[in-house]
């Protein structure tokens, strides 16, 4: 789990960036309101990963794109994570949880569920109640 909800409104780049090498880790917890970059390697075992990403971080696609072989992904989406996700090809998602924040989300939808071919269940979720592996809503 990796928190961090402080935010730079004033600040564009605090130069700050979080790496992340996880060669053996299935759940994964992502939460960064603060805009600063990230990035995560050694993704093969991941299975479940909920991200949480309020502000644009400057490597937001590629730090998406680690994720695309995950069975299930709770996404708290904002504009600039919907753009990413609508080139991503999420091959092994069958699980999917959109939290949208205050966004056109609507618009990409279809094209974001062109990317994901084995997609089993879908929840968009206004509330925003943490899921776990052990609850199947579908």
């Amino acid at each position: 789990m990796y928190t961090n909800l402080s935010s730079h409104n004033d600040v564009e780049d605090t130069g700050r960036c979080v790496v992340i090498d996880t060669p053996a880790l299935t759940e994964f917890d992502f939460t960064d309101h603060s805009g600063d970059s990230c990035s995560i390697d050694n993704t093969l075992c991941l299975e479940q990963v909920h991200i949480d990403v309020y502000l644009p971080s400057p490597d937001l696609d590629k730090f998406l794109r680690s994720f695309s072989a995950v069975l299930f992904l709770e996404l708290g989406l904002n504009d600039e994570m919907i753009l990413c996700c609508r080139t991503i090809k999420f091959s092994r998602l069958t699980m999917c949880k959109i939290l949208p924040w205050d966004s056109d989300w609507m618009d990409s939808l279809v094209p974001f569920l062109k990317n994901i071919p084995k997609l089993k269940c879908l929840i968009v979720d206004y509330v925003r109640i943490r899921l776990t592996k052990n609850f199947n809503p579908c």
